[in-house]
């Protein structure tokens, strides 16, 4: 009887970058990944195919493959020979194919199709061994391996606990929410920064990126008094009085050419009024008639080289590019997955050779300044950063911009996790269903087989702020699943102090069985809000690009049918809470939000053009609309100037308690307020107690 066996694994840990990967051994060796051709959708994680003595290691990415630790000595195989006297444990995955009758030019084949280790081989479906184009006798050694794996005994295997924390604590936090539905395992992993509510800031440097070009210099609002450019220095000035001590502000303009208008700064008491005369030079004598955004992004980060002088500058304060532009970019880099592939990699030439766990120092928000559709805009802003898409109407009057464009600053100013990596795998047969699998801050896996099932997933977050909250929906299909284990979720970020953490989390089929009983209505409740936000997310694309199409009937209709599909939805699991009356009234208040933005879009869309408006003008805000809307629903991130109605249910602000900065306490209280946020928030109740004590003690005397 031919006996099974199995490789015992090296210890090797999967660190999930944004845009290059490494694999780092147990011995501590790190293999670095070539970068992806097509950058504009992030980086694939790398195959995993090298040996250390004890056996090669397959691409964990592959078909049915867990990725896990074996230790052959669970197993009554562990101790069984080769025929040239080694033990299996020796074996490289070829070898042992080949002791088994399979041919080279077969193990080749294999090879190709990414089967390279026995945790993928035995996955394997009889479809999937037909499909391989294996001749017949073949087919009967590979399908014999695979049946030997799947129905080994495997008694003696302690069974995970139910979900747990491996390691890690701190700044971020990391919960499961498990539901079964419609016959599948469905989780919800909740990052959570929310017991991380009082914001100390990092040190901060903050370059602010102007389009100079003609349109900018135009006057807007129904006044027309103030220019974009204007309101973009006033902003500028507020950012220089906001920031801390230590913080560094510097200023790049780009029309035809890039400029530096001020350098890397570091703000002092003395350098604040001379740094505010500096932008006030800012006029209409930069105008300039191309708007080269390529130019601009490339001088911006040769500002923060030439302020740098190692890693440590990179990795001491949080750095941020802003860009501010109309969108019409007429020069240097048009396409945008080409512009986002450009700027990445000067991002890593940059780094000053740091490891591709912390080579993306920097992260680009943008802002529309008007109504120009801009696809690159909204690109940097999807691929460059974890913001929404932010988006201003100059020609509505609204006195409060410049404290609505503080929130990118605020947003770097409370981030207390950055880096953040999130890597799910589906073990033991179970399978990643990816249609219910979150979408937003995805990045690429590579090894997958376009054949064969789907077992791992990669998320990317540039930074997290304080009392903050992120969800990734998860979809499992159990049907194959021969173990109790079925899903891993590792969390990996920079803390505070700088160092990198990891949380992990192991989910069980009796996990997915009972706790959605056992947890109830908070449960029910975030699986209601992830498919809502996932709902959303298609619906709003779908209608985002019928309306640029000039179909703004079919952007209506998409809109509408969205509508009736959160109904649906809303039902369905205000059902589920039956007799959970605050999970029902949560679960309504959200379709609630949602609804009212559904409504604001179709008003805009359906709004009559008159004879002297641009039928393409109107197509194109409405764009810009929908496409800020839909980002900062399903980013969960709060949009600047009331671009979403109720935001602060569907994208709130960071729910933070304190701030111990003054000058940035005062601009948060200002964009706090605007929101509609509890004016209590920044109440200083140490400082008011001091007061009190000081008033009681000379009332004393």
């Amino acid at each position: 009887m031919i006996q099974v066996l199995f490789i015992r694994y090296t210890e090797a840990t999967l660190n999930i970058r944004h845009y290059r990967t490494m694999w780092t051994s147990e011995n501590g060796t790190q293999i670095p990944v070539n970068q992806d051709k097509d950058d504009c959708v992030p980086m694939r994680p790398p195959r995993r195919n090298f040996s250390d003595g004890r056996g090669s290691i397959g691409s964990p990415h592959s078909r049915g493959s867990s990725g896990s630790q074996r230790s052959s000595s669970k197993h009554s195989s562990s101790s069984s020979n080769s025929s040239n006297g080694g033990a299996v444990e020796d074996l490289s995955f070829q070898e042992l194919l080949k002791i088994k009758g399979v041919k080279e030019a077969t193990i080749k084949l294999l090879e190709e199709e990414e089967i390279s280790d026995i945790v993928t081989l035995q996955a394997l479906s009889e479809d999937d061994i037909n499909g391989l184009g294996l001749k017949t006798g073949q087919k009967a050694i590979i399908r014999n391996l695979t049946t030997k794996a799947k129905s080994r005994i495997s008694e003696t295997r302690e069974l995970p606990p139910p979900i747990r924390e491996i390691n890690g604590s701190g700044e971020v936090d990391l919960q499961c929410y498990c539901l079964e539905k419609d016959g599948k395992g469905k989780i919800v992993a909740e990052i959570t920064t929310k017991h991380t509510n009082e914001v100390n800031p990092i040190k901060t440097r903050i370059l602010i990126l102007v389009d100079v070009s003609g349109s900018m210099g135009i006057k807007t609002g129904k006044r027309r008094r103030y220019s974009k450019l204007y309101r973009i220095k006033g902003f500028a000035k507020n950012m220089v009085t906001s920031l801390d001590d230590g913080d560094f502000a510097g200023l790049v303009t780009f029309g035809e050419n890039a400029d530096v208008l001020l350098p890397m700064t570091e703000i002092t008491h003395e350098s604040r009024d001379r740094l505010k005369s500096k932008l006030d030079t800012l006029d209409k004598s930069f105008l300039s008639t191309k708007t080269n955004l390529s130019a601009g992004l490339s001088k911006a980060l040769e500002v923060f080289r030439d302020a740098s002088s190692g890693k440590r500058d990179l990795l001491h304060y949080r750095n941020a590019i802003i860009v501010f532009s109309d969108g019409e970019v007429n020069a240097g880099t048009q396409e945008p997955s080409k512009l986002v592939h450009e700027v990445r990699e000067k991002i890593r030439q940059l780094s000053f050779g740091l490891d591709e766990s912390l080579n993306q120092w920097a992260s680009i928000s943008t802002v529309v300044l008007g109504k120009s559709a801009s696809e690159i805009m909204y690109c940097l802003s999807k691929f460059c950063s974890s913001d929404a898409f932010y988006t201003i109407d100059m020609d509505v009057d609204n006195s409060n911009t410049e404290t609505d464009l503080f929130l990118p600053v605020l947003m770097r100013k409370a981030a207390v996790a950055w880096n953040v990596s999130v890597y799910i795998e589906s073990v033991n047969g179970a399978v990643l269903i990816n249609e219910d699998c979150s979408q937003d801050n995805k990045v690429r896996t590579h090894g997958q087989s376009s054949r064969g099932p789907k077992t791992a997933k990669a998320y990317f977050y540039y930074d997290i702020p304080a009392a903050s909250t992120r969800h990734i929906g998860i979809g499992l299909d159990l049907d194959e699943a021969f173990e109790e284990e079925v899903l891993r979720v590792k969390v990996e970020y920079s803390g505070f102090s700088g160092e990198r953490k990891t949380i992990t989390k192991t989910i069980t089929k009796s996990d997915i069985l009972t706790e959605g009983r056992v947890q109830g209505g908070k449960a029910i409740t975030e699986h209601y809000k992830n498919d809502a936000r996932m709902l959303s997310e298609e619906v709003l694309g779908k209608a985002a690009k019928a309306v640029l199409d000039g179909n703004s009937g079919g952007s209506a209709n998409a809109m509408r049918q969205g509508q009736s599909e959160l109904q649906k939805l809303m039902n369905k699991y205000g059902d589920m809470a039956d007799k959970q009356e605050t999970a029902q009234t949560e679960i309504f208040d959200y379709a609630k939000s949602l609804m009212s933005n559904f409504e604001s879009l179709l008003q805009k869309v359906n709004t009559p053009i008159d004879d002297d408006t641009d039928e393409q003008t109107e197509a194109e805000s409405s764009w810009l609309k929908i496409k800020a809307v839909s980002s900062a629903i399903s980013r969960e991130a709060p949009g600047l100037a009331e671009t979403v109605t109720d935001s602060n249910i569907l994208c709130p602000l960071p729910d933070v308690s304190k701030v111990s900065s003054t000058p940035m306490r005062a601009e948060m209280e200002k964009v706090y307020k605007e929101k509609g946020v509890r004016e209590s928030l920044f109440f200083d109740f140490d400082g008011a107690i001091d007061e009190l004590k000081k008033s009681m003690k000379k009332d004393e005397d």
